[in-house]
C-alpha cells in the first residue's frame, strides 16, 4: 500500500544522503591528502555538483527521517489540529538544518565563506566555481551539464 511506498522512498532518501555525505567527505579527504593539491580548493567528484555536497547529504538524511515518521505523526490520534501540530513539529528538524546550512554556506552564520575567499579568492578557477556551482542543491540543468562534461575526454 501507500505506507510501503512512503517507507521505501524515505529509506531511499536516508540511504542516498548517507552515501552522498560519506562520498563528499572521502573525496575531499583524498583531495586534500594529495600533495599535488596543496593550496587548492576541492572541485572534484560530487564537489562539482554542489559547493556543499556534504550539507546536501545531511539534508537528505533528515528529510528522509522526517518522511519516514510522517505517517505516524499524521496518525488519527486527536483532532486534525493536533495531527498538523505533530507534523509541523517534526518538520522543524529538517527546516532548521536547511536554515543552518544556508546560513553557513552564505556566510551569515560563521566565517567559512570569508576564510575560503581569503584563501582561494585570487584564483580565477575558484571565482568561477563559486559563481557557477550551486551552494547546496544542484539544479537539474547543472546536474546534466556536469554529467555531460565529465563524459567528455579530458584534454590538456
Amino acid at each position: 500500500g501507500g505506507g510501503a511506498v512512503v517507507t521505501a522512498a524515505s529509506l531511499a532518501l536516508v540511504t542516498a544522503g548517507l552515501v552522498l555525505e560519506t562520498l563528499a567527505d572521502a573525496q575531499k579527504f583524498a583531495f586534500k591528502s594529495d600533495a599535488a593539491n596543496s593550496g587548492k580548493f576541492c572541485d572534484v567528484g560530487v564537489w562539482q555538483l554542489s559547493q556543499h555536497p556534504n550539507y546536501l547529504g545531511n539534508l537528505l538524511v533528515w528529510t528522509g527521517v522526517f518522511a519516514l515518521n510522517a505517517p505516524t505523526l499524521l496518525a488519527p490520534y486527536g483532532g486534525a489540529l493536533r495531527r498538523f501540530g505533530r507534523l509541523a513539529a517534526g518538520a522543524l528538524s529538517p527546516l532548521f538544518m536547511i536554515a543552518l546550512f544556508y546560513g553557513q554556506a552564505t556566510g551569515k552564520v560563521g566565517d567559512s565563506v570569508a576564510l575560503a575567499d581569503k584563501k582561494y579568492g585570487d584564483d580565477p578557477k575558484y571565482q568561477s566555481y563559486v559563481a557557477e556551482t550551486p551552494l547546496i542543491v544542484p539544479s537539474p540543468t547543472h546536474l546534466l551539464r556536469t554529467i555531460r562534461e565529465n563524459r567528455r575526454p579530458k584534454t590538456g
